[in-house]
């Protein structure tokens, strides 16, 4: 499993998305409400790139066990389509 710590970006998208994350995070929840079907009641737990954790991001396995899905939402019905 990977877990990567990174500084506070200073500039590019990296920057902008350790932004958005830290301080603004209602941006994504309204931009990806529409295309995720998500209820303006509904929100999205950012778990990376946040602050109190070094900024650190998650790559493959570590990612997913770090998503760790509502157990409201079976994953195996999103997959494959019939969810």
């Amino acid at each position: 499993m990977s877990r990567v710590r990174q500084k506070p970006a200073t500039k590019g998208s990296q920057k902008w998305l350790q932004l958005l994350v830290n301080r603004a995070p209602h941006l994504f929840d309204y931009t990806l409400a529409g295309p995720l079907s998500l209820s303006g009641a509904d929100k999205i737990e950012w778990l990376s790139p946040r602050a109190d954790d070094g900024y650190a991001e998650y790559r493959d396995e570590a990612a997913l066990a770090r998503a760790r899905p509502s157990s409201e939402m079976d994953v195996a019905d999103d997959v494959d389509g019939t969810g």
